[in-house]
């Protein structure tokens, strides 16, 4: 009789192709959490502003709220704090902002070193690139006018900006505007100025002829001063949309 035929061995079982996807990578190093295995890198689509608050003695000054506002686009404001060496630091999509310092111990200060919103200028965010400012505060005058903001119909209106201005010299010029605040949920507003005769206004935005005067019938020319004494506060309440 012949040899035996032989029984061919099975064939190698050969894994299939795993396609690669976006889906995290098992490692058997313990302590590791997966990561995800990019696709691509997405380019930048935001900017960052930093900067630094010191008070009126050259020290920074810490936890001094920082807000950032976009110019004239109507969306939400971004907001941080001071760190203890006055730092800080927003990201922002890219665009023109309004940025200011809020503390109620000092004058709030508007980029680049305004303490009016109106005289503002813009901080300009690119795509992947920082723009640097910085805050030197000044201390409260010694006058206050104080009051509320409200609609026609008694609503408090909060964040509305309450501006002090000097009168002009009667040369018809525009009154030379000074300090302001914003006011707060109950629509109410304290506003520190150095005693003397100012026209108080109200405004959502930061254009002058928005502005709301105080006296008469909210006009710029039918406003009334408002004399400050350096105790006391003086009262003077708004009405926005009469």
């Amino acid at each position: 009789a012949g040899p035996a035929a032989r029984t061919p061995a099975p064939a190698a079982s050969i894994p299939p192709t795993v396609a690669a996807t976006d889906t995290p990578v098992d490692t058997p190093t313990p302590g590791v959490t997966p990561a995800m295995v990019p696709t691509g890198t997405p380019a930048a689509v935001t900017g960052v502003i930093t900067g630094t608050v010191n008070g009126p003695d050259g020290l920074p000054r810490a936890e001094i709220l920082i807000v950032a506002e976009p110019d004239g686009s109507g969306a939400a404001p971004a907001t941080t704090l001071s760190d203890v060496d006055g730092a800080f630091a927003l990201t922002l999509p890219p665009g023109a902002w309004i940025v200011h310092a809020e503390t109620p111990a000092f004058q709030l200060m508007w980029h680049p070193g305004r303490t009016n919103p109106i005289h503002a200028e813009p901080v300009v965010v690119a795509a992947g690139a920082t723009a640097a400012v910085r805050f030197n505060l000044e201390p409260n005058p010694a006058g206050t006018i104080a009051g509320r903001v409200t609609d026609a119909d008694g609503t408090p209106r909060a964040r509305v900006a309450v501006i002090a201005a000097i009168p002009d010299d009667g040369d018809g010029g525009r009154p030379i505007l000074t300090a302001a605040v914003y006011s707060d949920a109950d629509g109410a507003y304290t506003l520190p100025v150095p005693p003397g005769a100012y026209l108080v206004a109200a405004g959502i935005t930061r254009r002058f002829g928005d502005l709301v005067w105080w006296g008469g019938d909210g006009s710029l020319e039918q406003s009334d001063r408002l004399g400050v004494r350096g105790h006391d506060p003086t009262r003077a309440d708004l009405v926005l949309g009469r």
